[in-house]
């Protein structure tokens, strides 16, 4: 059974139980005063007519019969004669219980006898008597009955009717999160979202959840799509950059098992060319292994450095100009070092002296730029420097696997860096790596 459902049938019971116990109270409350409320009009009536009887006064032209249930009226004088009346059966006035006479006082007594309730006041000789039928009670009674029973069964369908539609609207939600996550399910888009509310209730609170957890499926799903394009890109790189020097030493080897009495220099030269290829293939497994490890490794430990002493001794060693200031910032010595090494290495290769390396701190930035005086990048290039395995314009393509620039671009993004290549105003290349200080 739909909640929806069950909701509206515990409203209409509620609704339905309360009104029956109310109706029930309501009714008892009324057959046990009902009796007596009659009994003290009665009482009422006869004082009434105590005081306003004539002796000597004519009974009514129309007489009227008890059984009507209107109330009627008796007068008697002391001896029991009956001197007034208003009601007759069949001719013939209505029989007053004996014990009532005798016992009438000038507060009046009431008792219930037979087919009619009786009150008696006694006067100045005289006694007045007001009766009415019981039945009179029993019809407004019934009549009562019949307005509960009638009030009862109009608010069970009002509450029916309430309970369904307050239901419906206080599901709404839950019928909108089903639907959303069933279209997730169907079409795996995890960019569907419940319309925001306020979290003033649960209902608000759960759509909040939930489009918490959709945004952190989605950005897992980013994140693992990433990685999933990262690891065909890196395997289709290094299968088309492998597959070069394998052939190489393929053929090599094919010569030198089908030629075993080639020429000593023949044979040389095979083996230069494996050993070469093989030299070549090693340092390309290296790098695709440390830019496979710098994508989706762990962040590198880091420790306290001085940036200008790891460029000063990298240009020292590559022969290269200097310049710049002390500038401390929390990174990986080993990894920056290897930044630093290719680019000073691709301005080298690729361009032309004076190469300078020169390292500036400022705002709170460390800034490290690498020039040269070359003929610069070509504008075809300028957006794909950091692309694996491109080396630019063939002309000017020197050895190299072309990943240095993309491990160096890795690397400074895993600390929290950017870094830029592009031509320098004047001619030449510029590279520049901006990091966070201290």
């Amino acid at each position: 059974m739909r909640i929806r459902t069950r909701l509206a049938l515990l409203g209409t019971l509620l609704a339905t139980s309360t009104v029956i116990v109310f109706a029930w109270m309501i009714n008892g409350l009324a057959g046990r005063t009902s009796p007596q409320e009659q009994l003290d009009r009665l009482t009422t009536q006869a004082v009434a007519t105590l005081n306003s009887f004539q002796p000597g006064s004519e009974r009514p032209a129309v007489i009227r019969d008890p059984a009507d249930l209107a109330p009627f009226i008796l007068v008697f004088d002391d001896g029991g004669t009956l001197l007034y009346t208003d009601a007759e059966a069949e001719g013939t006035p209505i029989g007053v219980p004996t014990s009532l006479l005798s016992r009438a006082t000038a507060e009046g007594v009431t008792e219930r006898t037979g087919e009619f309730a009786w009150a008696a006041v006694r006067g100045d000789g005289v006694t007045a008597v007001a009766a009415q039928a019981i039945a009179a009670i029993e019809r407004d009674l019934a009549g009562l009955k019949a307005v509960l029973v009638i009030a009862s069964i109009v608010t069970a369908i009002a509450g029916a009717l309430a309970s369904w539609v307050v239901s419906g609207r206080a599901l709404r939600p839950l019928v909108r999160l089903s639907r959303t996550a069933e279209e997730v399910a169907l079409t795996g888009d995890l960019d569907a979202r419940l319309p925001s509310r306020p979290a003033r209730d649960e209902v608000g609170t759960l759509t909040l959840r939930f489009n918490t957890m959709m945004d952190v499926l989605s950005r897992s799903q980013r994140a693992l799509e990433e990685t999933l394009e990262r690891q065909r890109r890196f395997a289709a790189d290094a299968s088309h950059e492998l597959r070069s020097p394998l052939t190489t030493i393929r053929s090599n080897a094919g010569f030198l098992a089908a030629h075993p009495d080639a020429q000593p220099n023949d044979r040389r030269r095979a083996v230069d060319d494996i050993q070469a290829e093989a030299d070549r293939m090693a340092a390309l497994v290296d790098e695709l292994l440390l830019l496979a490890g710098a994508e989706d490794g762990p962040e590198p430990a880091m420790s306290s450095i001085d940036l200008a002493l790891v460029v000063r001794k990298v240009a020292e060693t590559a022969g290269v100009g200097f310049a710049g200031t002390s500038a401390p910032l929390e990174a990986n010595p080993d990894a920056l070092t290897r930044v630093v090494w290719a680019l000073v290495d691709n301005a080298v290769k690729h361009g032309a002296p004076p190469v300078e390396a020169r390292v500036d701190a400022d705002d709170g930035m460390v800034r490290l730029t690498v020039t040269d005086r070359g003929p610069g990048i070509a504008a075809a290039d300028v957006d794909r420097v950091f692309e694996r395995f491109h080396r630019g314009d063939p002309a000017r393509t020197g050895p190299g696997t072309g990943l240095g620039l993309s491990i160096a671009q890795e690397i400074v993004h895993a600390h929290r860096g950017t870094i830029e290549v592009g031509n320098r105003p004047g001619g030449g290349a510029i590279a520049t790596v901006t990091l966070p200080m201290v």
